[in-house]
């Protein structure tokens, strides 16, 4: 080969090499901003889930509450009787007047 060929084949080798470069660093940004672009929107659908989370969370606060409230009156229901039939001893002639009047035997 002669002097100008090769410096023509090595002309033509860096043109394809630099070619080759920048068609991987296109691929590698394109797939960079690809992978970008999914991370926000799985963080969107991450957010959304989580004020999905928060919403139950606060109607499961509220319901736990009211249980809570519910529970409590029931148990003070129950010591007020039982405190009251200690004092009156009332219990004891309302369940005979139930048995009379169902005609329980």
């Amino acid at each position: 080969m002669s002097k100008k060929n090769k410096a023509k084949f090595k002309k033509q080798i860096k043109a394809q090499i630099q070619q080759e470069m920048n068609a991987s660093l296109k691929n590698t940004a394109l797939n960079i901003t690809n992978k970008e672009k999914t991370l926000q929107n799985e963080s969107a659908t991450r957010k959304e889930i989580l004020s999905e989370k928060n919403n139950n969370l606060s109607q499961i606060k509220y319901d736990l509450k009211k249980t809570g409230v519910i529970v409590g009156l029931f148990a003070l229901m129950i010591l007020g009787v039982y405190f009251t039939n200690q004092k009156i001893n009332i219990l004891t002639p309302a369940g005979d007047w139930l048995f009379k009047f169902f005609h329980i035997n």
